[in-house]
C-alpha cells in the first residue's frame, strides 16, 4: 500500500495485538503520477482493489414518439459499452435505483447498494430547441466525423456526463456534447438511429470512459465504513471491487491517518480487520482482538494486499 509517497511494506502485530506496520519513504520524483501531456501513456502499479462506478442513463420524458424508439437503440448500446469497459482497476456497474425520485425519508429507509458506490456516473441525455448543424456542432472530445446538415429526419439532443464521488456534491468529471442524429425508418417500421449517428454517440461515450479511467489510473481505492456497531462492520467494497473473504483491511480515520502518518503512535489510532463475508458491494468484516480504538462512519480502509 501506498499513501502519498508512503508505501507500506509490510503489516504485523505486537504482544498485545495491536497493528505495527514497516514503512518507507518514496521521493517525490519517483512517485508515479498522470502527466497533462494527453497522448503520453501513463503506467501506474496495479492495486489489489478495483474503483466501483455505478452508471445511470437518463432521458427524461421531453421526447417524441419516433425519438423514444432510437433513445432504446442508443441507450441499450451504451450500456453495453460500460459494462464491457471494466478494467483491472474499474468496474463500470449499471445501477437499477430509482433513488433520485425519492424523498430524504424514503433514502434512509429504502437505500440500495447503488446508492453506497463509491463511484456515481451519470449520463443525461436532453432534445435540444434549436437544430445543430455540421457547422455548430461541439463535443469535448474530437471523433473525426462530420455530420449532415440538418433534414426534416434529423433530431437534436445533448448529452451531458459527471462522475461524482460518494457523499460529494461537486463531479470529478464533467463534460457536455451536442449532436444531430439522423433517422432511418424502413416501410412501416419505427424510425432507428442511423448507422452513422450510432457510431459517432458510441464514440463520444468511449472517448468520456477513457477519460474516467485516466482520472482513476493512479487514484488509490480506499473503502468507506458505511456501518459500524458493536455487532456489525460493514464497507462499500465487495466482489466487484475485489475483495475475498480472510482479506485484511486496516481501517482509520482517512482524514487524520494520511496527515498524522508519520507521527509517532499513529498506527494505534487504526484498526485492524478481516473480511468475513462479501456480497457484490459490499464486505463484513471481524475487528482484530486487542483493537482499542472505536471505528466509526466514514473511516477508510486500505488492503493490506500480504496475500495478493
Amino acid at each position: 500500500m501506498a499513501v502519498r509517497g508512503l508505501r507500506v511494506l509490510v503489516y504485523a502485530r505486537d504482544e498485545q495485538g495491536q497493528p505495527t506496520a514497516d514503512m518507507s519513504w518514496q521521493p517525490e520524483a519517483e512517485q508515479k503520477t498522470v502527466q497533462k501531456n494527453p497522448n503520453q501513456v501513463v503506467s501506474c502499479e496495479a492495486g489489489g482493489l478495483k474503483h466501483v462506478i455505478g452508471f445511470d442513463i437518463n432521458s427524461g420524458e421531453e421526447w417524441g414518439v419516433d425519438e423514444r424508439s432510437a433513445l432504446r437503440t442508443a441507450t441499450h448500446s451504451w450500456a453495453q459499452h460500460w459494462t464491457r469497459a471494466s478494467t483491472s482497476h474499474v468496474q463500470w456497474k449499471q445501477r437499477l435505483s430509482t433513488s433520485a425520485n425519492r424523498s430524504a425519508y424514503e433514502k434512509a429507509f429504502l437505500g440500495s447498494s447503488a446508492d453506497e458506490m463509491p463511484w456515481q456516473a451519470n449520463l443525461t441525455l436532453r432534445p435540444l430547441a434549436k437544430r445543430v448543424t455540421s457547422s455548430s456542432l461541439s463535443v469535448s472530445s474530437a471523433v473525426g466525423a462530420r455530420l449532415p446538415s440538418s433534414k426534416p429526419d434529423e433530431s437534436n439532443i445533448q448529452l451531458h456526463f459527471t462522475l461524482t464521488a460518494r457523499n460529494q456534491h461537486t463531479p470529478a468529471f464533467e463534460a457536455s456534447a451536442d449532436f444531430a442524429w439522423r433517422f432511418e425508418a424502413q416501410n412501416w417500421s419505427a424510425p432507428e438511429l442511423s448507422l452513422e449517428s450510432q457510431q459517432l454517440l458510441l464514440q463520444q461515450i468511449k472517448n468520456w470512459s477513457s477519460d474516467v479511467h485516466k482520472l482513476l489510473e493512479c487514484e488509490s481505492v480506499m473503502p468507506e465504513v458505511i456501518h459500524a456497531s458493536s455487532e456489525s462492520l460493514r464497507v462499500n467494497a465487495g466482489r466487484l471491487a475485489g475483495l475475498r473473504i480472510g482479506d485484511e483491511l486496516l481501517l482509520a480515520n482517512g482524514k487524520n491517518f494520511i496527515r498524522k502518518i508519520l507521527e509517532p503512535g499513529v498506527i494505534s489510532e487504526s484498526v485492524m480487520t478481516k473480511v468475513v463475508s462479501v456480497s457484490e458491494h459490499h464486505a463484513q468484516l471481524l475487528i482484530s482482538p486487542g483493537a482499542k480504538t472505536p471505528v466509526q462512519l466514514g473511516w477508510r480502509a486500505w488492503t493490506t494486499e500480504i496475500n495478493r
